[in-house]
């Protein structure tokens, strides 16, 4: 089927896709050689949009030849005056789908004479220039666009709901709203574009740094993503274009999360964010630094003083450590990590009993852990008392230790099985300590060396 005869059919489907409204809805996405024709002539309101609907139905179809066809049509008909927000970017993507580059740069060029401001043709356009790779008309399209857009942002930030008529025309027009929809009123239409606009800004933003990245220009690419992240500063695609640029640069990543954490101190989870690297490069004075500066915006904020406190343990600074534990103890005083950290603080520290104390309750919550951290404590406090030779109070709270790492085991602790192996082998009770010194007929015992007076538990006899 010829050209012409393609076309006739999609005329008589447009007109009647055209009574439906169709061409207003039109959404399609387009990417050299043709015969241009030029509009020369005054535009026929009817047939301008019978052969726009036309090239619609071609675009949505895929017959993107066609599609061109048709509006090169409407062009020499006149109509690229008439309704040129409605013919060249679509004309444009539709040569880009064709491969025709030269062509669509033809398209997009006329139609920025026309609307210089428009953000859609300014977006094709870059694309253009891109697939010619041209850079520097690149980088004119998208940094023209990025200035409308920041105007445009800024009727936005004073335009809302209950502004008045005039104020809220001015934004439907920047946002290039089509006339019907530019009534003054707030409504579902400019919502949706609103959000069109954002993400379309959002686009531009990445579309700079992607071409700075291409050309090396890394210090350039982290003023505009500097820029994108004052914009949208939860996008976590910033940080990862950014430490890709640092990287590149011969600069360390973390800088760029503790430069967005200064520029917005109070911002807990951009602090934490920077913590979070500090661990990883060990940085443990910093890290400090930094939980307080944080705990002064918000002095309770438990993943803040749980990194205070591991990183007060890391430089053996137990005293410190042991007032932040206790701070998180009370805000949740059934925590079994808490109990156990502060239990471990005071074994270092040599304080038995106030260890077992803690250790005690930390297993009354039943964690594999918490069996495994009084293990450990029971094991410090016989390190503590014991003499030349291994007495029966001596192997009783081996005992004890080796039968709560059993039961860390049991509850999945599977770490504890080679400290148990050794402690079974080498320092547990056998069948002669307790016939040596323990009362005939009983099957308990108590260790009895006021070295361990803290322990109240009683170590029963085991099968033999």
């Amino acid at each position: 089927m010829n050209s012409k005869i393609r076309l006739f059919f999609s005329f008589v489907v447009a007109i009647t896709l055209y009574s439906c409204g169709g061409i207003e809805s039109s959404n399609v996405s387009l990417s050299d050689g043709d015969t241009l024709i030029s509009d020369s002539y005054i535009a026929d309101e009817s047939e301008c949009l019978q052969w726009l609907s036309a090239a619609y139905v071609n675009s949505q179809n895929g017959s993107y030849q066609d599609c061109v066809d048709a509006y090169n049509i409407s062009l020499s008909e006149g109509c690229g005056s008439k309704y040129p927000k409605k013919i060249y970017q679509w004309m444009g993507r539709a040569y880009i789908e064709l491969d025709k580059v030269d062509s669509a740069k033809w398209a997009v060029d006329k139609g920025l004479r026309v609307l210089p401001e428009n953000l859609e043709l300014l977006n094709v356009a870059a694309f253009v220039s891109k697939k010619q790779d041209i850079v520097d008309d690149e980088l004119y399209y998208l940094d023209t666009k990025l200035q409308l857009e920041e105007e445009i942002e800024s009727i936005l930030k004073t335009t809302n709901i209950d502004s008045s008529n005039e104020e809220i025309l001015e934004l439907q027009k920047s946002l290039g709203m089509s006339e019907e929809f530019c009534d003054g009123m707030w409504g579902n239409e400019l919502e949706e574009r609103i959000k069109i606009f954002r993400k379309s800004r959002e686009n531009t933003y990445k579309s700079l740094s992607d071409l700075y990245e291409r050309e090396e220009l890394y210090d350039d690419q982290i003023d505009i993503l500097n820029q994108w992240q004052s914009y949208s500063p939860d996008n976590p695609v910033i940080l990862k274009e950014k430490k890709r640029a640092y990287i590149s640069l011969g600069k360390n990543p973390i800088d760029i999360d503790k430069e967005r954490w200064k520029k917005n101190p109070s911002n807990i989870q951009f602090g934490l964010e920077y913590i979070k690297k500090l661990k990883e490069e060990m940085l443990t004075d910093e890290i400090v630094e930094v939980s307080l500066e944080l705990l002064d915006y918000e002095k309770d904020n438990i993943n803040v003083l749980e990194s205070l406190g591991q990183a007060y343990l890391d430089l053996y600074e137990q005293d410190k450590a042991l007032k932040i534990y206790n701070r998180l103890l009370k805000k949740q005083p059934m925590n079994s990590q808490y109990l156990i950290e502060i239990s471990k603080i005071y074994l270092d520290m040599g304080e038995y009993d106030k260890s077992l104390e803690y250790g005690d309750s930390a297993v009354r919550l039943n964690s594999a852990e918490a069996f495994n951290n009084r293990a450990q404590i029971y094991k410090g406090i016989v390190d503590s008392c014991i003499g030349e030779e291994l007495t029966m109070s001596d192997k009783a709270v081996y005992e004890m230790a080796w039968e709560d790492l059993n039961k860390a085991i049991d509850k999945g602790y599977k770490r504890a099985r080679k400290d148990a192996s050794f402690l079974k082998k080498n320092y547990i009770t056998e069948s002669a300590d307790w016939f040596l010194n323990v009362e005939e007929g009983k099957s308990t015992f108590k260790p009895s060396d006021p070295c361990y007076s803290m322990i109240d538990r009683v170590l029963k006899k085991r099968k033999f």
